[in-house]
């Protein structure tokens, strides 16, 4: 019996043995699997972060736990971190631009200079991600700085409204590529332009105005020029008539009296002639004398050349002088005299002056 039993109990050590080990196998086997599985999803993970959700790193995070291997457990834990960090990474830029890269309404500066942060904690871990998500940020610190630019240039320009300031605005408003505030600061950009072009419909009101009124002004000058400088050439005209009229009315008094006193003369040699019927020779002479003191007076007259209407004036035609002294009856004498050289008197040409 106790033989029997030694052997029962030897091939249950066996059997109990035999199982353990089994056991053990598959148990390492399962661990290596686990561990595997583990390390395929986070290799993939690291080759498309876009891919990685909340849900699946909470998967991941729960496979590890069960893991027995405490080194491996930790390594594993460890690339899972790192693998969050990253997914938070790319949330948190990504969320900042729509899918066609523009940045979205509201980013802040904080939003970015946090991003800027979390970006360069992640650079030692994968650098070819680091590279692709420091590009998405420049991206949006690009777009987020011309928006500045805009808004700025914008709030000056409503502050102080100039055409040059209002082109160099609108050209930073259109590199915006966020329709929403693009949109926003052109409808300040047209309130500001019509302000600009009322100011120069103004303005050019104005300058119109002052162009007209010079104009008119320089008019009324030259005219008033012009009516200054005819009243003194009329005022000039007027003395220059007065002292020519004056001095032809005196040329001509002058002019008269000498006439007058040639055609008494005249008239004395005609009647004294006519009375001794003398002869021609003596006559000649009479004339002579009469034509030298004529000559005199005619010079004088032709100085005033007055308008006169007496047939004899001038002493040109002595015939015609002398018929006119003859026609006239009533004359009387005023005065007589010689005719000659007074040394030698008596050679029987005498002068009379008759009125």
């Amino acid at each position: 019996m106790k033989k029997k039993v030694i052997v029962s109990t030897s091939i249950v050590a066996m059997l109990v043995l035999g199982g353990t080990g089994a056991y053990a196998f598959n148990s390492h086997v399962q661990e290596q699997k686990r561990q595997q599985s583990v390390e395929q999803t986070l290799s993939s993970f690291h080759q498309n972060v876009d891919d990685l959700t909340e849900e699946k790193i909470q998967s991941v995070k729960a496979k590890i736990n069960k893991l027995k291997d405490e080194e491996k457990k930790q390594e594993l834990s460890q690339d899972l971190r790192d693998l969050e960090a990253m997914y938070k990474v790319n949330v948190f830029i990504t969320s900042l631009l729509d899918s066609k890269q523009v940045i979205k309404d509201g980013v802040t500066l904080k939003q970015i200079n946090d991003a800027k942060s979390k970006l360069e904690n992640i650079k030692t871990i994968d650098k070819s991600f680091y590279e692709k998500q420091k590009g998405l940020l420049d991206i949006v610190i690009a777009q987020y700085e011309d928006i500045q630019k805009a808004q700025k240039a914008v709030s000056t320009l409503e502050k102080q409204p100039k055409e040059s300031r209002y082109k160099a605005s609108k050209a930073l408003v259109e590199k915006i590529k966020n329709e929403k505030t693009k949109q926003e600061l052109s409808k300040k950009l047209a309130a500001v332009y019509k302000t600009i072009e009322e100011e120069k419909a103004k303005a050019k009101a104005l300058a119109e105005a002052k162009k007209r009124e010079q104009t008119k002004l320089a008019q009324a000058t030259q005219k008033s020029s012009t009516n200054s400088t005819s009243g003194k050439v009329g005022s000039s005209g007027y003395s220059d008539s007065s002292t020519s009229s004056s001095k032809s009315s005196s040329k001509s008094s002058s002019s008269k009296s000498s006439s007058k006193s040639s055609s008494s003369s005249a008239k004395s040699s005609v009647k004294s002639s006519s009375s001794k019927s003398s002869s021609s020779t003596k006559s000649k002479s009479t004339a002579s004398s009469t034509k030298q003191q004529g000559s005199s007076s005619s010079k004088s007259s032709s100085k005033s050349k007055p308008q006169s209407k007496d047939p004899y004036a001038g002493g040109k035609d002595w015939d015609k002088i002398g018929k006119s002294f003859e026609d006239k009856k009533d004359w009387e004498l005023k005065d007589s005299g010689e005719v000659g050289d007074p040394s030698a008197p008596g050679d029987g040409n005498t002068w009379k002056y008759y009125e």
